[in-house]
């Protein structure tokens, strides 16, 4: 009896708590009267689909003070351009974005000038080959690539411009899969600092962020 009541207990938990997130994403939206790009699927195999971030994920990054105002953040595979619409509002003001799908890239843009955020740094580019990452300091990859051989040709494209520009790089995994974790421990002059986890997220176990930086 009491086993029972205990998974009724953990089902309606599991509810509470997908309803909390998807609740809190759509308020935020609504309240700055964004549009969303969840309709918008895989097209490429070595890269995802677009999922926005949590808001509630996000809000855990922020106040762990594992970014701070003063960097310069770039999204990788930034989508409809939601999590760099959060960090806007909350004051971050140094952001980049790159996004390969034409109509995500659109929305991005169109979000953030909604926002009154700039846009010129927004690139509607493959992240793989892009050549302007030499002033940024912190990366933030919501899982857009499938594979490891694909983070790797990502990761080796940083290694290039941090030997170009040398400065302490952190890296900000949210939802770390076997692809990118492998691709990222290949690297050894990335070390893993952190994880920020998020009691609100239905399986904080595996969606959680997972923080790497350069050597010094």
């Amino acid at each position: 009896m009491l086993n029972k009541l205990a998974i009724l207990l953990d089902k309606i938990s599991v509810k509470i708590k997908k309803s909390n997130c998807k609740r809190s994403y759509k308020a935020f939206i609504k309240k700055y009267n964004l549009t969303d790009g969840s309709k918008h699927q895989k097209t490429i195999v070595s890269y995802n689909s677009y999922e926005g971030t949590s808001i509630s994920l996000a809000q855990k990054l922020v106040s762990s003070g594992e970014i701070n105002k003063d960097d310069k953040i770039f999204d990788i595979g930034c989508g409809a351009g939601i999590f760099l619409s959060f960090l806007w509002v909350n004051g971050y003001k140094n952001l980049q974005g790159i996004e390969l799908n034409k109509e995500l890239y659109d929305l991005c843009v169109n979000n953030l000038e909604m926002l009154g955020c700039p846009t010129k740094k927004i690139f509607n580019e493959d992240a793989i080959y892009f050549s302007g990452y030499d002033d940024s300091n912190v990366f933030y990859l919501f899982n857009p690539f499938y594979d490891s051989d694909t983070y790797l040709k990502w990761i080796e494209n940083i290694r290039n411009s941090y030997l170009r520009n040398k400065r302490k790089i952190k890296l900000v995994i949210l939802f770390p899969t076997i692809s990118s974790v492998s691709a990222i421990n290949n690297n050894k002059w990335l070390k893993k600092k952190t994880r920020i986890y998020d009691e609100n997220q239905v399986c904080s176990k595996c969606v959680n962020y997972l923080i790497y930086e350069s050597e010094d």
